[in-house]
């Protein structure tokens, strides 16, 4: 949801896996998978956590407008947030892609239309 409370879709998908330039990531990876059971999928909620936190806080602090126009800045700067959580287990993102679906209104004030009252958003 953006700061104007829009909601919008944005698929992602993200190639992640255990760093191996650094001996350090390759320690906390070992330590991230040997905790887990033989069928856990811990560790892809914990990335898929990741992606979903930091993309919401990043939109959230941004309005429509500002995301659909600095298109590659957003993903850029949601690439990065990822990453810098990431490195706290050892995984690094090998590929990015973020696709950005267009705008579904042309206006502010078509998005305007659709957005409760004021006075509902602050019960909210």
């Amino acid at each position: 949801m953006s700061a104007n409370k829009l909601s919008f879709s944005l698929p992602a998908v993200f190639t992640i896996g255990p760093r191996v330039d650094k001996v350090e990531s390759l320690y906390k990876y070992a330590k991230l998978t040997m905790c887990q059971e033989k069928d856990s999928t811990h560790m892809h909620e914990i990335v898929k956590g990741v992606i979903e936190v930091e993309t919401r806080v990043l939109a959230a602090s941004m309005t429509m407008e500002e995301i659909f126009r600095g298109t590659k800045e957003f993903k850029m700067k949601v690439f990065e947030k990822v990453q810098l959580q990431l490195d706290q287990f050892g995984l690094l993102t090998y590929h990015a892609s973020i696709k950005m679906l267009p705008p579904m209104f042309d206006t502010i004030h078509e998005q305007t239309q659709y957005l409760p009252p004021p006075w509902l958003l602050r019960v909210l």
